[in-house]
């Protein structure tokens, strides 16, 4: 099985070297890591030329376009890998992960197996999640039918080649922001993921992140944010939560034909904007505009 280690980054070659010297101490060497460049202004490019390792890497530039639409790229342009292991450019793995992740890959292979999450620690030993609603033992579930049960946890998740060949993320002219789970929520009807409780690796948030980054950059990717909504709608998912989703597609709506100047969404014609939120959404939406000074 051969296993590609993706990341995608932007202006950390700091932090690449981190994540390197963790790939270097991996007990299976046996991957490629493939760098996605989004468009970087520092050193990454020499920083990455001066790695020399037992493993191979691929390293891409492409302009800056956010982390999803480099995923997309990383899937097209690599269709020899059998798993993709998505790791972040500001986490970094311990030296079991890479025969974890294989180890597990085989024993739960299967025609509606689409990947693989792991869960992540902190610099500290603390486990990301451990006092949040979670399985204690794995699980085999689809992302709506995990969500609609347990809270989200941020870890490390691995895609079979099977199934980000059929599903990517949306990707929207002018919008750089796709939650990172849309993808696993459009190949859920197909789909199964195992939910593990393996630990491969350490997270640490770097602020001026995804993370850290908030409402304004969902909001400046209003077309993406109603695909989650929309799938956020589930009727897997509470009532409450189903009206909650609903209101904000209409807000996201209301930003883009309002403030973005979108004429139609002719593009998102399957996602679901309930009319019976139409009004609380336009509050909600000039809410945010005000609020976030949108222009």
């Amino acid at each position: 099985m051969k296993l590609g280690i993706v990341t995608t980054t932007y202006n950390r070659s700091l932090l690449l070297k981190r994540l390197y010297n963790s790939l270097r101490e991996q007990t299976d060497q046996n991957f490629t890591w493939i760098i996605i460049d989004d468009g970087s202004s520092d050193d990454t490019s020499s920083i990455i030329n001066d790695f020399d390792s037992s493993f191979d890497i691929e390293y891409f530039y492409k302009e800056n376009s956010g982390k999803a639409k480099a995923l997309n790229y990383a899937f097209s342009h690599n269709r020899d890998i059998d798993l993709y292991v998505i790791v972040d450019s500001d986490d970094y793995l311990l030296e079991n992960a890479v025969s974890t992740i294989r180890r597990r890959a085989f024993e739960y292979e299967n025609e509606n197996i689409g990947g693989f999450f792991f869960k992540y620690q902190y610099e500290s030993g603390e486990i990301l999640g451990e006092n949040k609603k979670t399985y204690s033992e794995p699980v085999i579930l689809s992302r709506i039918e995990h969500d609609s049960i347990f809270d989200k946890i941020d870890g490390c998740i691995c895609y079979f080649n099977k199934a980000v060949q059929k599903y990517k993320y949306p990707e929207f002219n002018h919008e750089n922001y796709v939650g990172p789970i849309v993808i696993q929520m459009k190949m859920s009807a197909e789909y199964k993921i195992v939910f593990l409780n393996d630990v491969v690796g350490v997270a640490e948030y770097q602020h001026g992140g995804l993370t850290d980054s908030g409402r304004l950059l969902r909001l400046k990717s209003p077309k993406s944010m109603m695909v989650y909504c929309h799938y956020m709608q589930d009727e897997k998912f509470s009532f409450l939560t189903r009206v909650k989703y609903g209101i904000m597609a209409n807000a996201y709506y209301y930003v883009d034909k309002k403030i973005k100047g979108s004429k139609n969404i002719m593009s998102l014609n399957k996602i679901r904007l309930p009319k019976r939120f139409r009004f609380l959404g336009v509050v909600l939406g000039r809410y945010w505009v005000n609020k976030y000074q949108i222009e």
